[in-house]
């Protein structure tokens, strides 16, 4: 299984995330965070304080997770995931 090993934060909304398969790459999540449950990590002060949960293998904040794993491999990858119903590639600002 695919887990997020390390994770920093980069500029504005975007991450760099590190794998147990040693894949890495930025990830922009700004488009991501939309809608009440999020509405928090839209300060990006609050935001950047995330951390790598190492029971759950995502990023987390001091409210609980940020993204699913999955969803943090599929987009840093850049491969659209078909459960989540999205329509445009996600962006990969480098690899």
């Amino acid at each position: 299984m695919i887990r997020v090993t390390d994770a920093r934060h980069v500029r504005d909304f975007v991450v760099w995330i590190q794998f147990n398969d040693g894949t890495n790459g930025e990830v922009d999540l700004s488009d991501e965070l939309y809608g009440p449950v999020f509405k928090p990590l839209q300060d990006l002060e609050y935001f950047a304080d995330f951390k790598v949960d190492a029971e759950a293998h995502t990023l987390t904040c001091p409210n609980g997770p940020i993204l699913r794993p999955s969803f943090s491999i599929t987009k840093s990858r850049s491969r659209p995931n078909p459960s989540l119903n999205r329509t445009k590639p996600y962006r990969v600002l480098s690899a």
